[in-house]
């Protein structure tokens, strides 16, 4: 068998390591279960939270909470419901799931708690307006999205709220006519304005990276599931990978063990709009293939 790692820009098998009443604890190395708790680099607790839904909570090996997650059977293979991510203890993400697809209003968190995105997600796929703030709560950027893709007027401004760029894009998501202009309002070149982000070591080491860290799961291996998950995540301002979206994937299990790597990649150079940091968003497809 093999793992194929295409790109372009822009299951989880668990094991009782203790148990407690209705809660069951798990140890795990890179979200896989171990009896070896002193190497474990995380923790999670699962519970039978009412008669329909289930919750599992991730920590780190220090108990600092990451994500709370709930899912709708017992093996832990169906989000739907709450979802929340954390930050150094503090929420970063809330958002719902239906049937293993985002729904609903989206919103991300500064450390302070106060809201810097919001996007809406019908059948997990962007639709609706979408917005992002500056830390001075002034609108950063803001479109809309139809079917997951741009669509019609989206400007990004300056945190002074003056107009940085607009783009137009039409009903395909192609860009059709675009602006973009420096601090003073004078037209430049989009790459004087936008830096993209960069992972430590540059992006050839990025994709080696992933390449390396990719398990392919044992249920696809049995069932052998092969193709390609294709997925979006956002480069924060502070170089976290952040909002990880399947756009589409053969089976949750190979969509789940793609997000598990990213979530454990090493922080980015983040992107910046004239020296300022904003969050960005790449595209990369995934192949799994077996021989």
């Amino acid at each position: 068998m093999k793992i194929l790692l295409l790109f372009f820009l822009c299951a989880f098998s668990i094991g009782a390591i203790a148990q407690k009443s209705d809660t069951l604890v798990v140890y795990a190395i890179n979200g896989t279960a171990t009896n070896k708790i002193s190497k474990a680099n995380s923790v999670y607790k699962i519970y039978k939270k009412d008669s329909t839904s289930w919750v599992r909570l991730k920590f780190g090996i220090n108990l600092e909470p990451i994500s709370k997650e709930t899912f709708s059977d017992s093996a832990l293979t169906t989000l739907h419901g709450n979802y929340t991510q954390y930050r150094n203890g503090k929420i970063s993400l809330k958002g719902s799931f239906y049937d293993n697809e985002k729904t609903g209003s989206w919103i991300d968190y500064d450390s302070t708690g106060k809201a810097t995105a919001t996007k809406i997600y019908i059948r997990g796929k962007l639709n609706g307006a979408s917005a992002r703030y500056w830390t001075n709560g002034k609108m950063q950027e803001e479109g809309s999205y139809s079917d997951g893709r741009k669509k019609g007027e989206w400007k990004v401004y300056y945190p002074s709220g003056k107009l940085a760029v607009k783009e137009i894009y039409n009903e395909s998501n192609k860009l059709i006519d675009s602006t973009y202009l420096d601090s003073s309002g004078i037209a430049t070149h989009k790459d004087s304005i936008i830096t993209a982000p960069n992972f430590p070591g540059g992006l050839n080491l990025f994709y080696k990276s992933l390449s390396k860290a990719v398990r392919y799961p044992d249920y696809d291996v049995h069932n052998r599931i092969q193709g390609k998950v294709y997925l979006s995540f956002i480069i924060s301002e502070s170089g976290y990978v952040e909002d990880i979206t399947i756009i589409s994937a053969p089976s949750r299990t190979l969509a789940d063990e793609v997000i598990r790597v990213l979530q454990n990649m090493p922080r980015w150079t983040p992107g910046k709009l004239l020296k300022q940091p904003i969050p960005l968003i790449y595209k990369i497809n995934v192949g799994f293939s077996l021989n």
